[in-house]
C-alpha cells in the first residue's frame, strides 16, 4: 500500500510532462508542490519540513529557468485528457486583483486602478476555468498574471485620458486579455470533440471578443453591460434594451440562485424573455489583426428578471449568446450555464482566503508570478475536491482517497470500533472530510465548500501519519 496521499499524488500525473531543462529544478518543483498541497492554508515557512527545504523553495521561485507558462502547459496535458469524454465544457473567464500593498520591498508591482487608493500596488490575474456541464472543475484553460503600468500621467484630465485610450489598437488595450484567453482555450480544446461555451460577466461585453469567438467556432454566454443598436429578423432597427422592454414575457421558471456566494442559495421565480437579433461589429474590430472582417453577428438575447424579491436585491440578467433559444426550456439551460460563473469567484476566494497567496513575500513580481502559477493549480484541485461529491455522488471514494485515508475518515467521524473493509462513496468521504474541517452536516446546511475541505485535508494528513505508523 502506498504511503503517498492521493490528494497529493495527483501532482505526479498532472505534471508528468514538466521539464525545466534541469532535473534538480524539476525535482524541487514536485517536492515544493506536494508540501504546499499537503498544507494548503500554510505559508511557505510553515509548509516546508525544514530550514533547508525552505531555502531551496525560495531559490526555486527566484530561478529564471522556472517558467510559469511551462507549469501551466504541463497541467493542460492532463486537462486535455479530462475533457475528451465531455459533450459540453464551460470555459469560465474572469479577472481578479492580488493586492500586495503591505509588501513595501517587493519590486515590480503595478497600479491597482481606480477601485483602490493610489497607494495600493499588486498584480492582476486573469483565469479561465474548464468546468463540465455537471458543474465539476476539470482544470485551467488559461492563466495570466501581469503588473499594470500607469497608463496616464497624474496631470491628465478625463478628456486627455479618453483621447489617449482611443488611439490604442485593440491589441494594445488590456481588454485583449479576454481574446487571448479565448484563443488559448480553443487551442487546447481543438480536437477534443467537446462543445466549448465561454461564460463571462459584464466586463466581457466586448465586440472584439464576440467576433473572434464566432470566427473560431466558440459559443458564448456573456452578460450584457451596454445597450446596442440591433436588427431583428425582419430587418427593423431598434435598441436591445428597448426591444426587451416592449417584448412580452415568454414564461416563468423557478431556480435556486446564488446571489452573492456559494452559501446564499435562495429559491427565486424568474420572468423570461428571449428573441434573436443581429448587430454590426464595432469599428474597433478592424484594428484587431487576428480577426477577419466580420460585418455582423447573429445572436440571441435572454432576459431573466426576478418577479419578487424579499431582500430588495432583485436579480436581473440580460444574457447574449450564440446558442439558439426557441423555448423556455432552452432559456433555462442558458441561465443554468451562466450561473456556473460563480464558480470562478469561489476559485478566487480559494486562492485569496484559503491559500492566502496575497500574504506571500518573495521580493519581486516575477517570483510571485511563478508562485501564483503553482498555487492556481493547487487551488483548482481543492475546488475539484469540494465539487466532485456533488457531480458524481455514487462514485467510489478510491478515485480521490487512498485506503489509509478513507479508513481514517470512517474511524474519525463515525467512531467505529472496527476498521471498515468496503470504501464509502465519494459523497460520504467528502462529507466525512468536511466534518474534520468543522462542517456540521446538519440537514439544513448547504454542501461543504472549499474552506472546510482544506481544513479537513490538514487534519486528515496528521491522522493518517499516526495511523500508518501504528499499522506497521
Amino acid at each position: 500500500m502506498s504511503n503517498e496521499h492521493d490528494y497529493v499524488s495527483w501532482i505526479d500525473s498532472d505534471f508528468s510532462t514538466l521539464d525545466f531543462g534541469d532535473h534538480r529544478l524539476t525535482k524541487r518543483f514536485f517536492l515544493t508542490a506536494k508540501r504546499l498541497m499537503a498544507s494548503p492554508d500554510s505559508s511557505l515557512n510553515q509548509a516546508m519540513n525544514s530550514k533547508a527545504e525552505l531555502k531551496a523553495a525560495y531559490r526555486f521561485f527566484r530561478n529564471e529557468k522556472v517558467d510559469a507558462d511551462e507549469v501551466l502547459s504541463s497541467h493542460q496535458v492532463g486537462l486535455m485528457g479530462r475533457i475528451q469524454n465531455e459533450k459540453v465544457i464551460l470555459a469560465i473567464q474572469d479577472s481578479s486583483l492580488l493586492v500586495y500593498s503591505g509588501h513595501k520591498k517587493t519590486q515590480g508591482l503595478g497600479e491597482m486602478g481606480r477601485v483602490y487608493t493610489s497607494g495600493d500596488r499588486g498584480i492582476w490575474l486573469h483565469s479561465c476555468l474548464a468546468v463540465s456541464s455537471a458543474g465539476l472543475p476539470l482544470g485551467i484553460f488559461s492563466h495570466h498574471c501581469w503588473a499594470r503600468d500607469r497608463p496616464f500621467e497624474k496631470s491628465d484630465c478625463r478628456v486627455t485620458r479618453r483621447n489617449k485610450r482611443q488611439l490604442l489598437t485593440a491589441d494594445e488595450k488590456e481588454s485583449i486579455k479576454w481574446v487571448d484567453s479565448l484563443e488559448q482555450t480553443m487551442a487546447i480544446a481543438n480536437g477534443s470533440g467537446a462543445k466549448i461555451i465561454t461564460i463571462a460577466d459584464r466586463e466581457a461585453d466586448y465586440n472584439v471578443l464576440m467576433g473572434r469567438a464566432i470566427e473560431l467556432g466558440d459559443g458564448f454566454i456573456i452578460r450584457s453591460r451596454t445597450d446596442r443598436l440591433i436588427h431583428d429578423y425582419f430587418k427593423r432597427s431598434t435598441t436591445l434594451y428597448s426591444k426587451l422592454d416592449s417584448s412580452a414575457a415568454k414564461g416563468t421558471i423557478k431556480a435556486v440562485i446564488s446571489k452573492h456566494d456559494d452559501k446564499s442559495n435562495v429559491p427565486v421565480t424568474l420572468k423570461i424573455k428571449f428573441f434573436p437579433f443581429s448587430c454590426r461589429i464595432s469599428p474597433n474590430l478592424k484594428k484587431y489583426a487576428r480577426v477577419s472582417q466580420i460585418s455582423s453577428m447573429r445572436l440571441w438575447a435572454v432576459e431573466a428578471e426576478e418577479v419578487k424579491s424579499v431582500s430588495g436585491d432583485r436579480l436581473h440578467w440580460i444574457l447574449l449568446t450564440t446558442e439558439p433559444v426557441h423555448t423556455v426550456e432552452d432559456a433555462k439551460k442558458i441561465i443554468d450555464w451562466y450561473r456556473a460563473h460563480w464558480m470562478i469567484e469561489t476559485y478566487f476566494k480559494v486562492l485569496k482566503s484559503g491559500l492566502r497567496i496575497e500574504e506571500c513575500r518573495l521580493g519581486s513580481a516575477d517570483r510571485l508570478f511563478r508562485y501564483v502559477a503553482l498555487m492556481a493549480i493547487i487551488g483548482y484541485r481543492i475546488l475539484y475536491l469540494s465539487r466532485i461529491s456533488r457531480a458524481s455522488p455514487a462514485m467510489s471514494c478510491t478515485a480521490a482517497f487512498t485506503e489509509s485515508e478513507w479508513k481514517v475518515l470512517a474511524i474519525s467521524t463515525k467512531r467505529m470500533e472496527k476498521i471498515p473493509t468496503d470504501p464509502p462513496s465519494i459523497y460520504e468521504a467528502v462529507i466525512m472530510l468536511a466534518r474534520l474541517g468543522g462542517y456540521q452536516s446538519r440537514k439544513t446546511d448547504p454542501p461543504p465548500g472549499p474552506i472546510v475541505i482544506w481544513r479537513g485535508l490538514k487534519a486528515l494528513k496528521e491522522r493518517v501519519q499516526v495511523y500508518e505508523i501504528l499499522s506497521h
